[in-house]
């Protein structure tokens, strides 16, 4: 008698709520009578009591939306876990129809047939006609088990990381009832058919990745004519979804983690409440698509956790939008982005509105809301301080005038730039090491480089900014990683180009004295990032111009770079000083020397090289060949290029370290198919392979087997350049003269020296090198390089000494060796830089055979195995061992 004295109380509670059901939907005082008379005998298990009994309650707990004329099921049942005494049958009662709030999917008969049947099978005993379900689940409500969004619930399942997932056009915040679905797809009734084993399941927007929402099973009902089921399912808190898996019978589930829950400041939490519901009562009437309720129920609420979760559910705001709301890591961080994804609609709502250009300023333009404004975004007391004596001016002009429009964009800019908004860093290396092997292949050493970074920032929990530099050549993924950064830690990402600026107000901005002045580009991304910790890539800065007239931009980056410095940036527009030393800055450049040694210093250097043949073959089939057919609107049945089409792409039509020109010419050839096919009506061979290449972008530019030829007086030469290895040719004539040496202009003061040098040692050591008894004094010497342009470095000394030497004993230089290394007069051979991009040049350009300094024999392991395997390399220590691998022997002088 007492184990059923202590389950009493849930069968009351299971009357009330039928009650509450029928009665919600009755007109006048007649309502509970009506009930009395037809409501179902209720059960609860082992307690045999009636419905007499249950209809002596007088009053309903919780008004539940009326369905249709079918049974509504109400679990009323603790998880499978829970002890007996917990666990008690579903009251069934009939209740009257109503429109559905929200439908999952279009109709599937065959799908309601088979969650029918599942329903049927997973259903225990009870009584009525339809029978009492019995389902696990929890049924205490509260605060506590519908969770506020910033913590797990109470009553969730404590180890649950991963369930059932259904895919809604719509995302539900946490602290509301139930939610009422329609399910009528077959994915949706399998994902609720398994979700009922365990009373749990998630809801989505949709997309890997994406937060989702923790979902409680809390009623099932089946419509009067059987077609469709509807599901009400309760918000229990927001998950991070990690992965995607299925169940045994194929049902897809979401993998989940629950992210840190961050605590809130009750203050500004509630200035952020008043500021929102001000700006919500203001311009919803401009707004067609916010309803009176839904104003009405915001202004009406006192929590402001709830108004908070309310807010950012029911406004109309874009489903991404709401994904990066609900995977705000508090309270606080939510509301302020409802707060300022409302601003901006409202703005845009009021520009267009009738009266919208009489220049009256609206509500915002208060200085109670200014003041509330300036409390919600964090703005210091000092900024506050300028800001507030600034509105105390434009409070006393006259609002057309054309100096109070200036001042009102003024305080406009000082109130949308972030002040005190952040990001919480992701330090989770998994998942940065998988973003980056997502979208990059190739490029070991820099991704290895940025994991170590991350860890390092992991380690010591700095929050201060830092300065990464990517270098290499065009094309090769440096600001895709930078962006992989900004993914992998879950900051906001912008991008700011310095190629062509020449004036330092582009980064700092114009003085309000200025007509049309405006804030420098700088503290515009910062706006635009909304964070005051995004990652912002300073672009091309080896190509920022040098001082002039109009300012320095180099002073003005290294303010904007060092953290001795950028806590206290101070932009000329603005006018005050702005902190940027959160921000993480990523420099990019093609060539690390044109980067002023001030700026340089304080950078933390990754280099990129260009990438292999078969590396590029693999990005090509990963990535650009879907994307150009995505682009060109082809289907792979009617375009698909074969590893050969695009290797003879890669070889013929392209010289490159990057993937630009692949890219280019891919879409080309995708792009005329599509053509062919629109225009003449008729479909061509879906696979594009090696021999069909030519077809669609003619003859090949590149030749290997021509490129990689010599000759007397002619020696190959490699470099590095803005586009990473390249080769050059040394020529080399002879002429009657007087023994002097002719140097073409474009030659820099390095590579003059090499080749004055590489003529003294030709002289001194004429004997071994084939040349006893030669006359230097009848003879001049006339040097050129090509390709043509101002050429400079201090590595072409050995290959200048061949070519001079092949010259003047008539001697061809071997077909398909280049080389590099300086020479002393001595004849040693001389370390050089930049080896591994000058192999790679080399080994695309279809030489055999790279002779280089025996110095950087270290180097050899940077250079990839396919490269390796793919060329011979042969290491001197002196010319000694040059001339006889590089020049043919006596019997092939040329007449």
């Amino acid at each position: 008698m007492a184990r059923h004295a202590r389950r009493a109380p849930f069968a009351i509670l299971c009357a009330r709520l039928t009650l509450a059901a029928f009665a919600a939907t009755l007109p006048g005082p007649a309502a509970w009578a009506q009930a009395a008379s037809r409501v179902a005998p209720i059960r609860a298990s082992g307690l045999g009591i009636s419905g007499a009994a249950a209809l002596s309650v007088t009053a309903p707990l919780i008004a539940i939306p009326a369905l249709t004329p079918a049974t509504l099921a109400v679990p009323l049942a603790a998880p499978a876990a829970a002890p007996l005494a917990a666990r008690v049958h579903v009251a069934v009662v009939p209740v009257v129809p109503v429109v559905p709030v929200a439908a999952v999917g279009d109709g599937d008969v065959s799908a309601k047939e088979s969650l029918q049947t599942a329903v049927l099978e997973m259903a225990k005993d009870g009584g009525g006609k339809s029978g009492a379900r019995n389902f696990d689940g929890d049924m205490r409500g509260g605060a506590a088990a519908r969770g506020d969004g910033d913590g797990k619930p109470k009553s969730g399942p404590p180890a649950l990381t991963e369930a059932p997932i259904l895919a809604l056009t719509k995302l539900f915040f946490p602290g509301f009832g139930a939610t009422q679905l329609i399910v009528n797809t077959k994915e949706a009734v399998a994902s609720v058919s398994e979700a009922l084993r365990g009373g749990y399941m998630i809801a989505s927007g949709g997309g890997r990745g994406t937060m989702g929402t923790l979902m409680r099973i809390s009623f099932l009902n089946e419509s009067q004519d059987g077609a469709k089921l509807i599901v009400f399912l309760e918000a229990l808190r927001a998950v991070k979804i990690t992965g995607y898996g299925k169940t045994a019978a194929g049902v897809p589930t979401a993998k989940i983690s629950y992210p840190a829950a961050v605590p809130s400041d009750a203050d500004r939490l509630k200035d952020l409440g008043s500021v929102a519901q001000h700006i919500l009562e203001t311009f919803a009437s401009l707004d067609p698509e916010i309803s009176p309720n839904l104003v009405g129920q915001a202004l009406a609420e006192k929590d402001v956790h709830r108004l908070a979760n309310l807010l950012a559910q029911e406004m109309p705001f874009s489903v991404e939008i709401k994904q990066k709301l609900l995977a705000a890591p508090s309270l606080e961080s939510r509301l302020e982005s409802v707060v300022l994804e409302m601003m901006g609609r409202f703005n845009k709502q009021s520009a267009a509105a009738p009266g919208a250009e009489d220049g009256a300023p609206d509500d915002i333009g208060t200085l109670e809301g200014l003041k509330a404004k300036m409390r919600s975004i964090g703005m210091p007391d000092a900024i506050q301080a300028i800001t507030l004596k600034e509105f105390d001016r434009f409070s006393k002009m006259e609002q057309q005038d054309a100096e109070a429009q200036k001042l009102r964009t003024y305080l406009e800019w000082l109130t949308d730039v972030p002040w005190s908004r952040r990001t919480q860093d992701n330090f989770d290396l998994a998942r940065a090491r998988e973003i980056l092997e997502r979208d990059h292949a190739g490029l070991e050493k820099v991704k290895e480089r940025v994991l170590e970074f991350l860890a390092l920032r992991k380690r010591t929990g700095s929050k201060k900014g830092a300065i990464l530099a990517f270098t290499g050549p065009p094309g090769v993924g440096k600001t895709s990683i930078a962006r992989a950064i900004a993914e992998a830690l879950g900051r906001s990402f912008v991008r700011l180009s310095l190629g062509g600026v020449h004036d330092e107000s582009v980064l700092r901005g114009h003085r309000r004295t200025y007509q049309d002045s405006m804030p420098g580009r700088v503290i515009q991304n910062m706006k635009t990032a909304g964070t005051v910790n995004p990652v912002m890539l300073l672009d091309e800065v080896d190509k920022i111009g040098r001082g002039g007239n109009q300012g320095d931009p180099t002073a003005a980056l290294l303010e904007i770079l060092d953290p001795a410095q950028n806590d206290t940036f101070h932009d000329h527009y603005l006018n005050v000083p702005y902190d940027l030393s959160e921000v993480l800055f990523v420099v990019t450049s093609n060539q690390l020397d044109k980067i002023p040694e001030p700026l340089r210093d304080r950078m933390e250097i990754i280099e990129f090289d260009g990438y292999t043949t078969l590396e590029k073959i693999q990005i090509a089939e990963k990535h650009v060949v879907p994307e150009k057919l995505k682009l060109t609107g082809l289907q792979i049945a009617e375009a698909s290029l074969t590893r050969g089409a695009l290797r003879r792409i890669v070889e013929g039509y392209t010289m490159e370290a990057g993937v630009r020109g692949l890219r280019e010419n891919i879409e080309a050839v995708l792009r005329k198919i599509a053509a062919w096919i629109e225009t003449r009506g008729e479909k061509v061979p879906g696979i594009v392979d090696a021999d069909g290449v030519q077809k669609y972008l003619g003859v090949p530019p590149f030749s290997l087997r021509e490129t990689a030829q010599n000759g007397v007086g002619v020696a190959t030469g490699l470099g590095v350049n803005a586009y990473g290895g390249s080769t050059l040719n040394v020529e080399v004539s002879k002429e009657p003269g007087s023994g002097q040496l002719k140097l073409r202009k474009q030659f820099g003061d390095d590579i003059e020296d090499s080749a004055k040098n590489a003529y003294k040692y030709v002289k001194t050591h004429a004997a071994s090198l084939g040349l006893k008894g030669f006359d230097f004094t009848k003879i001049d010497v006339d040097i050129n390089i090509t390709p043509a342009g101002k050429i400079d470095g201090p590595s072409a000394g050995g290959l200048m000494v061949t070519a001079i030497v092949s010259a003047l004993t008539g001697r061809p230089v071997k077909a398909g060796v280049a080389m590099t290394g300086e020479i002393t007069m001595r004849g040693d051979i001389l370390p050089i830089g930049g080896l591994k991009q000058k192999v790679m040049a080399a080994h695309r350009m279809g030489y055999a055979m790279v002779i280089f300094p025996f110095a950087n024999l270290k180097d050899i392991e940077n250079i990839p195995a396919e490269v390796r395997e793919g060329i011979v390399l042969k290491d001197v220590k002196t010319y000694d061992e040059i001339y006889p691998a590089a020049i043919e022997p006596e019997a092939a002088r040329a007449d």
